[in-house]
C-alpha cells in the first residue's frame, strides 16, 4: 500500500492465561497498547486515507471493549465465579488471551468494518503488553 496512517490507544486490561506454567497463570492487569495501521493506494478527495477520527470511532468500538475488563480463555473456570459479580468477562474461544491473540482478535474485527470501504484496508495491529513486550498480526503473512 502507498499510503498508511496509523493510530494507537491505551487501555486497562486484566487477563489470565489459563494454559501458562508460570506467574502468568493468575489474574493480573495490563496497560495494553493498540497500534492500528490502515492504508490504501488512493487518497480520497480530502487527500486522506481516512479520517483519523473515522478511525478513532472504529477502535473505540473494537477495542474500547477491554477497557477496565477481565479478559479470560473460554475454558476457563473463572469465568462463571467473576460473571456472578460486577465485572465484564469477555471470553476468547482461540485460547488464552495473550497479545498475539489480541492483535488477531482486533485485526479480525477492524478488517470486517472496513469492508464497506473496498479503498482502505488494515494493514497491521500491534499489541503492547508491557513497556518492552509486543506482538503484531498483520494478516496473511
Amino acid at each position: 500500500m502507498k499510503y498508511k496512517i496509523t493510530k494507537d490507544m491505551v487501555t486497562e486490561t486484566a487477563h489470565r492465561l489459563l494454559l501458562h506454567k508460570g506467574a502468568c497463570n493468575h489474574v493480573h492487569g495490563h496497560s495494553y497498547k493498540f497500534r492500528v495501521t490502515v492504508g490504501c493506494n488512493t487518497l480520497d478527495d480530502n487527500g486522506m486515507v481516512m479520517d483519523f477520527s473515522d478511525l478513532k470511532k472504529i477502535m473505540e468500538k473494537v477495542i474500547g471493549r477491554f477497557d477496565h475488563t477481565i479478559v479470560l480463555n473460554i475454558e476457563d473456570p473463572l469465568i462463571e465465579a467473576i460473571s456472578k459479580n460486577v465485572f465484564m468477562t469477555i471470553g476468547i474461544s482461540n485460547g488464552d488471551p495473550t497479545a498475539e491473540t489480541f492483535a488477531r482478535t482486533v485485526y479480525m474485527d477492524i478488517e470486517d468494518r472496513l469492508k464497506r470501504d473496498f479503498r482502505v484496508h488494515i494493514v497491521e495491529v500491534t499489541v503492547w503488553e508491557t513497556a518492552n513486550n509486543f506482538a503484531t498480526y498483520g494478516g496473511d503473512v
